[in-house]
């Protein structure tokens, strides 16, 4: 109930969702991670697009060495964790394609990360 928006000119009617539990406990080394991991799907120059994410992002949020050295390791855990959940929702409504759209490409990204074919090192 906490992470409701409710529109002004009509309080019964749910204007949006939030949900900012993450970001006051987490580090911020995990939702670069996580940014990271979707935003990379699909994408052809992943060392390009993921050096030109990792500069913008430790602009703002200075990251310490060892949270740079840990970025691939826990941009692959959210890859799993992407295949996992969506092969158990595609279990549980095997009729909606749409579930699977990330399943295929966070798989190819893994591999990727896998062979150590990524390289992004970034100027601490």
């Amino acid at each position: 109930e906490h992470n409701l928006l409710v529109s002004v000119d009509r309080p019964t009617q749910v204007a949006g969702l939030i949900d900012f539990g993450e970001i006051q406990y987490g580090t911020h080394v995990n939702e670069l991670a996580i940014t990271l991991a979707y935003a990379l799907l699909g994408e052809d120059e992943i060392e390009s697009a993921a050096r030109r994410i990792i500069r913008g992002y430790t602009q703002v949020y200075l990251l310490e060495a060892g949270e740079l050295d840990a970025l691939l390791d826990l941009m692959g855990m959210r890859l799993v964790q992407i295949i996992i959940m969506t092969s158990k929702s595609a279990k549980e409504f095997p009729s909606n394609a749409y579930i699977l759209i990330s399943h295929k490409p966070a798989r190819a990204l893994l591999k990727k990360l896998e062979e150590g074919n990524l390289c992004v090192d970034v100027e601490r």
